[in-house]
């Protein structure tokens, strides 16, 4: 069975979040208060070690545990934030984000 950071790379690449092969899932270690100022508790890297702005708040279990995700990617430094959407959520606004990637029901 692959590890959770293997599934959930799969769900993105399915969503269309480009990925490169190799690439894995970092964890961040952030403390509460990096956490208050929304900083990632995990992101992506490539094969070399190298960052690629693809991360989470929410921990690559939680997210697992959604029946689906939504990834946008900002204008401001193009990085793709991972979150879950919920029952009842609506896609974000056109021209909020550069991209949007959502998970069909």
């Amino acid at each position: 069975m692959a590890r959770p950071s293997e599934r959930l790379i799969a769900r993105l690449r399915a969503m269309g979040v480009e990925i490169p092969e190799g690439a894995t899932i970092r964890r961040t270690h952030a403390g509460y208060w990096q956490k208050a100022q929304a900083a990632w508790s995990w992101f992506v890297a490539d094969a070399n070690g190298k960052e690629l702005g693809i991360g989470s708040q929410i921990s690559v279990t939680e997210l697992l545990r959604e029946k689906r995700l939504c990834a946008a990617e900002a204008y401001s430094d193009y990085d793709i934030s991972i979150d879950p959407m919920l029952p009842g959520d609506v896609p974000p606004p056109r021209g909020a984000f550069r991209n949007v990637w959502i998970e069909p029901e």
